[in-house]
Order: structure tokens, then C-alpha cells, then sequence
């Protein structure tokens, strides 16, 4: 308006360069992490895996990377490409708040997300983990068996994700569970099975409403398998 009413000549920098500012950068993650607190604390009556008393006091977290349109005056790659801001964030599965984590790339920097993922984790858990062994969920590009095997190993965490198509497993043994419970409704199978360079249980699950089966993954061998 200032510029199309009144004539003013107006730097680009007044806007822009701010967000290069590392003491403007530090005050939103304060604001940010400020923020989730309060709103954690004002919700805890509420919590939307109260119906699993297994659950109880147990952090559930699942995470993703997130990517979000370039602005016009982002850095470019070594292309000349514009690079995508890509965003880690945890969605905690008691109170359905989600948080940012750390970004992946941007400023020109193309980089996976699943290393960033790995590096940051144990500081992540440090505040975020609890006292029990906290359950991470991930989509399929989070399987990693060795290395969810080590973070069980290492009393870190466990993680619950889907089975991709091309992994052939070879069926070690089965589970007996409650048919009868209604919490495992739509599981077929409880099983352990071995992969090409670790070993995982694996449920089978069809779904009541839909008839859709779905095929998990886990490092956790305590839950009812239909809590997984």
C-alpha cells in the first residue's frame, strides 16, 4: 500500500533479510517450544489413547518430514534449482499436538531426511521420551531393521511402521493372542519374521469396516498386536 499509494521506495531487505537473523531464528523456536508446553499442559485431561491402559504415561510419537514451496527469493542449488524448505515433526498420538523438530534442507542443501532423523533422536527422546520405552511411528521409509534393533538393544525406542512391497520375509514363529478381545478385532496374524538383515514381528491386520489389509512392522513384542 505504501508503495502503490504513497510512492515510497521500498527495500527489499526490510523483509527479508530478517530471516536471516539467528537472534530472530532463536526467539521463534523459543516461542515455539514455549508454546507446545502450555497447550500440552492444558490438554492432559484429554488424551486420545486413554482406551489402551497399556499406552499409560508411554510417549507415542509419530514423526514424518514435511516439505514446504520454496519462496521466490530462496537459495538455489548447485542447479540453479530452487530447494524446498523439508521439515522433521513429531505428532504425539495422547494429546494430537504437533511440534517441529528440525528442518533437512533448505538454502540451497538437498539433503534425505532419514539421517538427519537418526542424528537428532536421542536428544529428541531426551525431553520427549519418558520414562518407558517410547514407541515411534513411521511410514516405510523409516524401515531401518538394524538400526531399530540397535535403539531397542539400546533402551531408546521402538517403532511400529508398515511393510514395503518388495520385503520378503521368512516366517520364524507365530504368537497366540485373544481372538476374543475386542482390541485385536481384524488381526489375522501375530508373527515373527526375518528379513535380509534383521528380525521383526509382523502383524496382519484387515480391517472390519473397509476389508483393506495392512501389514506392520514392530520392535515391540509387549502390546496387544491390536494396539499395534
Amino acid at each position: 500500500q505504501a508503495r502503490q499509494d504513497a510512492g515510497e521506495s521500498l527495500p527489499r531487505a526490510t523483509w527479508f533479510d530478517a530471516f536471516h537473523s539467528r537472534r530472530r531464528a532463536t526467539v521463534v523456536a523459543e516461542v515455539a517450544t514455549r508454546s507446545y508446553e502450555l497447550f500440552d499442559r492444558f490438554l492432559q485431561p484429554r488424551d486420545w489413547l486413554q482406551e489402551f491402559p497399556e499406552l499409560k504415561g508411554r510417549a507415542v510419537w509419530a514423526v514424518d518430514g514435511h516439505h514446504l514451496e520454496h519462496a521466490t527469493h530462496a537459495a538455489r542449488d548447485a542447479k540453479e534449482e530452487f530447494v524446498s524448505v523439508g521439515l522433521l515433526y513429531g505428532l504425539c498420538l495422547h494429546s494430537g499436538l504437533q511440534r517441529a523438530l528440525v528442518p533437512f534442507q533448505g538454502d540451497g542443501v538437498r539433503r534425505h531426511e532419514w539421517p538427519i532423523f537418526k542424528q537428532h533422536l536421542p536428544s529428541w527422546l531426551a525431553t520427549d521420551g519418558g520414562e518407558r520405552l517410547p514407541i515411534v511411528i513411521g511410514d516405510p521409509a523409516y524401515v531401518d531393521c538394524p538400526y531399530w534393533s540397535e535403539q531397542k538393544r539400546l533402551r531408546r525406542a521402538v517403532i511400529i511402521t508398515r511393510e514395503k512391497e518388495n520385503m520378503k520375509p521368512t516366517v520364524i514363529s507365530s504368537f497366540a493372542f485373544d481372538r476374543q478381545d475386542p482390541v485385536n478385532r481384524g488381526v489375522e496374524v501375530d508373527e515373527m519374521a526375518a528379513y535380509t538383515d534383521a528380525s521383526l514381528r509382523r502383524i496382519t491386520y484387515c480391517d472390519p469396516a473397509t476389508g483393506e489389509r495392512f501389514i506392520f512392522l514392530t520392535t515391540e513384542t509387549t502390546l496387544r498386536p491390536g494396539v499395534v
